[in-house]
């Protein structure tokens, strides 16, 4: 079983580097400068090797860590209950304990091993669940024992807390198993309805508990630990005899499963949905030229492109009337509702990223005009480019003000109802900021959906870079949240950004958008 693993990890690596060296050659500029031969580099395995060991070692720690933090230490803070560590851990893990099992989990890594490559099907899903078991188990003692020390848990439940994780997705495993066995089914762990209705069942017997004031005591864990021991052994037991692992993957791996379609299926939804929101009957225009093809195009989506936008605006809307009427109500809260425009404003680069509509709307674009539209040469030619661009781009502004105006008009609006403020430019660089920063990021999704195009005629994604861009940029307005700028110069920054952002655009999407404005192979 040994060998199982070992030649599985050769494969992943082969998998990896090819995968890479792909990703590596879509990238723009250098991509096409990058040989084929690199698929043969003994070098680059070596690398790769090098990079996938240190990242398996790394990853499972790492990950115990803030997966801990995330779900029990922050949760702990909020629920002033010290002693509500083992509570959470135990329910967290009964959870984990159906759909984190490993064994029916319908990756492609099992396919290729078990489908194409024809490993026997019982030595790999034993030998990796062995694998994955020990690395749970040695990977959650650094995180449990550093955070239980914090809250002072005792050392022989905080001993016992991984064990219990490991017994626990036996059982979870056997459950699984057994139920093959009764029902002939496979019960992939990835079922909508088994995590739905384990999470909220665990989720709320792991916080509710402490929040009434309850919890699970020391003697109660022995006592579940001491039974679940006695069912881990008896799960394994049943795991290890067990020859029912082929008929089992053959079923779960097959090329209608979950893993091969959901990509496929995601995108035949997605054309559906697209197409069923189309308002296709007595849609008109008075425009000429591509002004008149945008102007059929966004009248006839008008309900799925303006929908979302509209959302935004109430929620924004009831939330700013709830905060002036609490200022009207508790007057204690005067003051510090009156800095929230004042002193958060750097925070709504991070509110604006998301109400744009930038990402909904050129996906639109692409899947019911230009999917079709890129086929013929004249729609790639600079001029018809940047025409049709200033075009979309002037309308995706207008949508996008929707949520924009609301916020704009509403937060010197506050500001003005909660005590004002001594600087009356303040009321009118609060409005030119918001607006500002509605325009940039309209800007920013068209240009690069313009010269990163990233979907193929299947409505796959194909650009690594447009989604590291994407990455990159909600990265940075993520970080804008503790930036402490005054109004002024906030205000004064973000508007210059943003003009010469767009001049900027229009010169990028002029000069390269004609080579990059295609469909993915």
């Amino acid at each position: 079983m040994f060998n199982v693993v070992i030649n599985s990890f050769k494969f992943n690596n082969a998998y990896n580097k090819n995968a890479f060296i792909y990703r590596l050659r879509q990238l723009p500029l250098i991509g096409n400068k990058i040989p084929k031969d690199l698929y043969h580099s003994y070098l680059l395995d070596v690398l790769i090797n090098l990079c996938v060991g240190v990242y398996t070692l790394i990853k499972p720690f790492l990950g115990k860590f803030i997966y801990l933090l995330f779900f029990l230490l922050i949760p702990m803070e909020f629920l002033k209950n010290s002693n509500s560590f083992v509570n959470i851990f135990v329910f967290l893990t009964l959870i984990g304990g159906i759909f984190n099992t490993f064994m029916f989990n319908p990756t492609k890594n099992k396919y290729y091993a078990m489908i194409l490559m024809r490993m026997n099907a019982k030595k790999y899903a034993i030998s990796h669940l062995i694998w994955f078991l020990l690395e749970n188990l040695i990977s959650f003692y650094p995180a449990v024992i550093l955070y239980g020390y914090m809250y002072n848990v005792n050392i022989f439940l905080l001993i016992l807390l991984p064990i219990f994780v490991v017994l626990t997705k036996l059982i979870g495993n056997y459950i699984l198993l057994k139920y093959y066995d009764i029902t002939n089914r496979v019960l992939s762990e990835n079922n909508f309805y088994l995590i739905g209705s384990v999470s909220l069942v665990g989720l709320s017997l792991a916080y509710l508990l402490p929040y009434f004031g309850y919890s699970i005591t020391p003697i109660v864990f022995i006592t579940i630990f001491v039974l679940f021991f006695i069912l881990g052994i008896i799960s394994l037991i049943y795991i290890l005899k067990n020859n029912n692992y082929n008929q089992i993957y053959k079923k779960m791996l097959n090329l209608n499963s979950v893993i091969f379609n959901t990509e496929k299926a995601s995108n035949d939804n997605m054309k559906k949905q697209y197409s069923l929101k189309i308002e296709s009957n007595n849609v008109t225009s008075n425009k000429e030229g591509y002004e008149y093809f945008n102007d059929l195009f966004m009248k006839r989506h008008r309900s799925l492109l303006t929908k979302s936008a509209i959302k935004f605006a109430v929620i924004i809307a009831v939330v700013l009337i709830i905060l002036m009427i609490g200022s009207y109500i508790d007057k204690s809260s005067y003051s510090e509702i009156n800095q929230i425009p004042l002193k958060s404003l750097p925070y709504f680069v991070f509110i604006m990223y998301f109400i744009n509509r930038g990402s909904t709307i050129t996906q639109a674009m692409f899947i019911n005009c230009d999917n079709s539209m890129l086929a013929y040469r004249f729609y790639r030619e600079p001029k018809v480019i940047l025409s049709l661009f200033k075009t979309r781009l002037k309308t995706l502004i207008k949508i996008n003000m929707i949520p924009t105006l609301v916020l704009a008009i509403g937060l010197p609006l506050l500001l003005f109802v909660t005590g004002g403020t001594s600087n009356y430019l303040n009321y009118i660089l609060l409005f030119i900021s918001i607006v500002s920063l509605s325009v940039f990021f309209s800007v920013h999704h068209l240009v690069i959906y313009y010269l990163l195009q990233p979907y193929d005629i299947d409505m796959k994604a194909k650009s690594g870079t447009y989604g590291m861009v994407n990455g990159i940029t909600y990265f940075v307005c993520y970080m804008f949240i503790d930036v402490k700028v005054p109004t002024i110069t906030f205000a004064t920054i973000v508007t210059v950004f943003a003009i010469c952002y767009v001049l900027i655009s229009l010169l990028l999407v002029y000069k390269y958008a004609p080579n990059t404005f295609k469909l993915k192979q």
